[in-house]
């Protein structure tokens, strides 16, 4: 499940936000809203003449309300509006009210043996493979540290054995700058402990793990500091894990 902490100004429609891509457009900021969606996504393993990849892809919007009491009553002023312009496209509109399950298609080779199988359990020999092979996970072309940061988290994301998710903390926890906190609760409530790396800009970026097993539960964006009328400590946007487990069917459609 994603949130995204979207800016709206007149007539109804998004401005594009500094923690976006591209250039921030502030001009006649009205309230802010957060938007809300959902995806299940299933996963098969590589097989002969299959090289494994997401399959029963299904992905819903949840729909979008004001991001707080003050934006809720800015938002009324302006009529409380139920759809809005998306900044991105003029001619898409986000609706407040969620939307039907929408399949999505197949992705061919999302996982191969290669990158999620065939791992090694030894963060040395980890921390190499991820070097030599930054695309393979996050298409990184940033500093070692982030390849190595961007890749060990990708790999808690995904289908990876006990002992090469083992492996990928290790790789996480060796890197310079690492910090953590524990009893950190995320959008859903759910606690756990919070890793992040300083960063010198306005957004910190977070994962947040459950100690007693592991998994990997959330990853966020959060102001450092007041943003684009967003308080320090504001959520900016997120990424929730639900639930995973092996399954026999896909997700259901409708």
């Amino acid at each position: 499940m994603s949130g995204d902490r979207e800016l709206v100004g007149p007539h109804d429609t998004m401005l594009q936000a500094p923690w976006e891509q591209g250039r921030a457009n502030l001009a006649g900021y009205q309230y802010s809203i957060f938007t809300r969606s959902a995806l299940w996504d299933c996963l098969e393993p590589p097989r002969p003449g299959w090289p494994g990849g997401s399959v029963g892809n299904v992905q819903q919007d949840l729909g979008a309300q004001p991001a707080s009491p003050a934006d809720a009553a800015a938002w009324r002023r302006a009529g409380s509006p139920r759809s809005w312009k998306a900044w991105y496209d003029y001619t898409v509109r986000v609706s407040a009210t969620a939307g039907p399950r929408e399949p999505l298609p197949s992705k061919e080779g999302w996982t191969t043996e290669e990158t999620y199988t065939g791992l090694p359990t030894s963060p040395a020999r980890l921390k190499a493979v991820f070097l030599a092979h930054p695309a393979w996970f996050g298409n990184n072309t940033g500093s070692p540290d982030e390849v190595l940061s961007d890749d060990a988290l990708a790999v808690m994301w995904g289908p990876a054995s006990p002992a090469v998710s083992a492996a990928a903390y290790r790789v996480l926890a060796s890197l310079p700058g690492v910090k953590m906190k524990p009893d950190v609760q995320d959008p859903a409530g759910q606690s756990g402990t919070a890793v992040w790396f300083s960063e010198p800009g306005p957004v910190l970026s977070l994962t947040i793990i459950d100690p007693a097993t592991g998994i990997l539960l959330d990853t966020e964006d959060v102001a450092q500091r007041p943003v684009a009328h967003a308080p320090a400590g504001t959520v900016l946007d997120y990424t929730l894990l639900v639930s995973g487990g092996w399954t026999n069917s896909t997700p259901p459609s409708r």
